[in-house]
């Protein structure tokens, strides 16, 4: 990750036709998965972890990594349509494959952790293989975060609150607070680590944090001074920069406008 913008922009009416570009940039990357888990057993008769987050969260190139609430799907999809048909830039929505991890969650779960009546699962069985699937799913997102050079952050009220009496913003979301402390803490590169090649990333979806956020309410403090942030108008500027004159690099236009007076860099 080179740079992390804080996108306030909740009062921007991106029109609706964008939405369907946005959804296109990784509908693409769907795919018909087994229901077989036989196909990833090892010799030991345990399930190869690293070949099911290769065939269930697939790599794909992305140069932004948008950070959203559930309830602003539609926002996210429009603004990634709004920035593929401006700049031809790539946006990784991580509303995309939390899908995914449901469906591979189930097809486990019915196999290895039902009762023996079979009608309920166990709970401690349950439990390990939200474990190992969350894992993988985290671990995806972690090295989407640190592979593409920019990360946004939607931050609306759906997903962060402020605890006026001691002036914190807090999410309930336990993936809203993963992907902001990744985004503060991932190495900081530079551009050229970037534009040599294509970053290959990983993709999610959104349905399993409606589930958590509506079963249990756990607030998490969250830090947004490492991000940027950024209004509507500075799209607008953003948008005519580039009609100007168009870079190679288009977000080259915004770290311009809105730069950083210090910008640490962990060289590898």
């Amino acid at each position: 990750m080179y740079r992390g913008f804080e996108l306030n922009i909740k009062d921007w009416k991106i029109d609706a036709t964008y939405e369907a570009i946005g959804a296109s940039q990784y509908e693409k990357y769907k795919r018909e998965t087994s229901a077989f888990l036989e196909q990833y057993l090892t010799k030991n008769g345990a399930l190869d972890g690293a070949k099911m987050q290769e065939e269930w969260f697939p790599l794909i190139d992305a140069d932004i990594f948008i950070s959203h609430s559930y309830a602003d799907e539609k926002l996210a999809l429009r603004l990634a349509g709004w920035l593929s048909l401006n700049f031809k830039i790539k946006c990784f929505i991580d509303s995309s494959i939390w899908k995914y991890s449901n469906k591979l969650l189930k097809i486990i779960d019915d196999k290895h952790c039902k009762n023996k009546e079979g009608n309920t699962y166990n709970y401690d069985l349950r439990n390990n293989s939200t474990s190992h699937v969350h894992i993988m799913l985290s671990t995806a997102l972690n090295k989407m975060i640190d592979k593409t050079e920019c990360f946004f952050f939607i931050n609306t009220d759906n997903s962060i609150t402020i605890e006026k009496a001691i002036n914190e913003s807090r999410t309930y979301s336990p993936w809203i607070y993963s992907e902001l402390e990744m985004s503060r803490l991932v190495r900081k590169k530079e551009l050229s680590e970037y534009r040599k090649l294509l970053s290959k990333t990983v993709l999610f979806s959104a349905e399993e944090r409606k589930m958590l956020t509506e079963s249990v309410k756990i607030t998490h403090k969250v830090d947004l001074d490492h991000l940027t942030k950024l209004t509507k108008n500075d799209f607008t500027v953003w948008q005519q920069l580039h009609r100007e004159e168009k870079l190679q690099y288009p977000l080259g236009h915004l770290y311009d406008l809105r730069p950083l007076e210090k910008l640490k860099i962990q060289r590898l």
